[in-house]
């Protein structure tokens, strides 16, 4: 069974602006489960989850695990937490998260317009299309000086005529 001893605040990771690293050695705390238990250890509501992306083990017998922050079911834009495991426990994780507890996540525009939105913002005039999927997620957004979320589509846009290939949220 894991173990969660509060370092400070009542959380067991404390996070600058949702960057961290936590050294976990001697806590106890177990692979078994561990993606049911993320929430609690930076005391993110219900409504946050984290969703398995990959596991490796590599030559070392070191596990590595990747998991997806989601809200909702709306994955966070570049929030991945990454645990890193030996004999079965977890000796430490990394990673970014979101931190907030509640957000709109009912989209305002439909996908086609947040393509057509995109290229307006980029000034591509030409016929570009997507062949990339437009995925709605969850971006961090920064406005005086304060780091937010908001809700967005994740269009990627490539037009070779341009030399234009980037993601506009």
């Amino acid at each position: 069974r894991a173990v969660m001893a509060p370092i400070k605040g009542g959380r067991l990771i404390q996070t600058n602006d949702g960057s961290f690293f936590a050294d976990l050695r001697k806590r106890g705390i177990l692979r078994e489960g561990i993606e049911n238990a993320l929430g609690t250890y930076f005391d993110l509501n219900d409504q946050h989850a984290f969703r398995l992306l990959s596991e490796k083990t590599d030559g070392l017998g070191m596990t590595h695990l990747n998991f997806q922050q989601e809200f909702k079911g709306i994955p966070l834009d570049a929030c991945i937490i990454l645990v890193h495991v030996k004999d079965g426990e977890v000796v430490s994780m990394n990673g970014k998260v979101g931190e907030f507890t509640e957000l709109n996540t009912r989209p305002s525009i439909s996908k086609e317009r947040s393509f057509t939105i995109a290229k307006e913002f980029l000034n591509i005039d030409a016929d570009v299309k997507s062949l990339y999927p437009i995925e709605l997620v969850i971006a961090r957004t920064e406005q005086e000086g304060s780091a937010g979320f908001k809700l967005a589509y994740k269009v990627r846009v490539d037009a070779l005529k341009q030399s234009v290939m980037c993601y506009v949220y």
